[in-house]
């Protein structure tokens, strides 16, 4: 399974609420377009999961959403500097509830963890993927 989470920041200048909320939701409907389901859509965050349904290459699919949200980000907000993207991909268990696949609560945090870690020292503007996204 591959993490994906894309994070705006407030860099030199703040990017204006409804730039952000507009930016955030084109992020989230781009994801879904390439098959990532979305686990939290926040103020200035989205977090996302590629995998939980059968895909032949989740790293690879999330990893093209990456470098659309890029596209998207710069678009939408010449702010795009401040956009940080982190991937990361780990063999995690997951449990179907009726017909939905659910992450394990332990999994996902984990996997938040590094992510998060990774965003912490992103440069904006850039995708990071961890060693184990191939």
């Amino acid at each position: 399974m591959t993490f994906l989470q894309a994070q705006v920041r407030d860099g030199e200048s703040a990017i204006p609420e409804h730039t952000r909320t507009h930016l955030l939701e084109e992020i989230a409907a781009k994801i879904a377009g390439f098959g990532g389901r979305i686990l939290e859509l926040g103020p200035s965050i989205v977090r996302a999961a590629f995998g939980l349904e059968i895909v032949e290459d989740a790293a690879r699919h999330a990893a093209h959403a990456a470098l659309a949200v890029q596209r998207i980000a710069s678009v939408v907000d010449s702010q795009a500097r401040e956009l940080g993207i982190a991937l990361h991909t780990e063999e995690i268990q997951v449990g179907r509830l009726a017909d939905r696949v659910e992450i394990a609560a332990d999994a996902r945090q984990a996997a938040q963890h590094v992510v998060d870690e990774m965003l912490m020292v992103a440069p904006g503007g850039r995708v990071l993927a961890s060693a184990t996204t191939k």
